[in-house]
């Protein structure tokens, strides 16, 4: 996890002169499983290739971060082993408000955003 590049991202430091973008807006719940890919293929094996690719956490599951969304899960499927890569799953505890009907009026144009 000490070299994961995804999680600085999501803390707002990017480590760069340039902002992180929209990064630090999403979260991640707490990961407790092992790296999910790089896999050789129907095995519990990393990488075993001439490359010997690091192991990593490349599937990932993340949310715009809101105080209504409370995450219960988040692990890996290790016996699906099918390809390089384990699947992960969430769950999460959602609020809702039933009563809502929609953004208001001002929020509703649509907005155009310029990437440089």
């Amino acid at each position: 996890m000490a070299a994961d590049q995804l999680l600085p991202l999501l803390k707002g430091d990017s480590g760069h002169a340039s902002p992180c973008g929209l990064w630090p807006d999403f979260q991640e719940a707490q990961i407790n499983f092992p790296p999910t890919y790089k896999f050789d293929k129907y095995s519990e094996v990393y990488d075993s290739s001439k490359k010997r690719r690091v192991p990593s956490w490349t599937d990932r599951i993340l949310w715009k971060k809101d105080p209504g969304i409370k995450s219960l899960s988040y692990n890996s499927v290790p016996t699906l082993q099918c390809s390089d890569h384990r699947p992960v799953f969430g769950q999460f505890e959602v609020k809702v408000d039933l009563n809502w009907s929609g953004p208001p009026p001002s929020a509703r144009k649509s907005s155009v955003c310029t990437v440089q």
